[in-house]
């Protein structure tokens, strides 16, 4: 496996993002889950006039085919 993770899931309608991140490894995930909290994910964000509180961050745990075991 090249990577913990895949960032390629995204969906743009309007004004609205939609970004999904795939993890491949629980304890990598465990210690990035909250990466988009990070100073240079926020410096990002400012670009766009928005802030972390401005994002809805839902973390799921799913089986292999997809289905959604509970929320992480």
């Amino acid at each position: 496996m090249k990577n913990p993770w895949d960032w390629s899931i995204a969906s743009y309608k309007g004004n609205t993002v939609r970004f999904g991140v795939e993890w491949y490894d629980k304890d990598f995930f465990e210690e990035r889950k909250e990466a988009y909290l990070n100073p240079k994910h926020t410096v990002m964000y400012s670009h766009f006039g928005a802030t972390v509180n401005d994002f809805a961050v839902v973390h799921y745990l799913t089986k292999e085919d997809g289905t959604i075991v509970s929320k992480a």
